[in-house]
């Protein structure tokens, strides 16, 4: 844990993924609640996607945070904060001509309900 989906629209010239999910992935790495491994992150660009009712100079990347259920929740709202912040310095540097809207969920998993199983290599 956690599984890590960044959305973001693809009209955000200069947003980089692999930047995104190393920043965010050392983001939650620095808050001392994972371990490598446990880190699973991925990023989703959005074609099709409406802000408010015109698309036109609008953007936005999100985070949704999926962690195991347990932790308080003033852990989650900083790390959600955390994350915000990591992705608001990654994401000031780019030149925009859009309105770019950042947003960050940290949600909780049931470990009543979660499978998991890991498959080790053959080689």
């Amino acid at each position: 844990m956690p599984h890590i989906t960044i959305e973001y629209t693809r009209n955000i010239d200069g947003f980089s993924p692999r930047q995104a999910l190393a920043v965010v992935n050392q983001t939650l790495l620095d808050s001392g609640h994972f371990q490598p491994p446990q880190i699973k992150s991925r990023a989703i660009a959005l074609d099709d996607y409406l802000v408010g009712t015109d698309p036109q100079g609008q953007g936005f990347v999100h985070v949704q945070a999926a962690i195991m259920a347990g932790r308080s929740l003033q852990e989650r709202q900083a790390l959600s904060q955390q994350v915000l912040e990591s992705l608001r310095e990654l994401v000031q540097h780019i030149p925009r001509q859009i309105h770019v809207q950042l947003t960050v969920d940290v949600i909780e998993i049931q470990p009543d309900t979660y499978a998991k199983t890991a498959l080790e290599s053959a080689a």
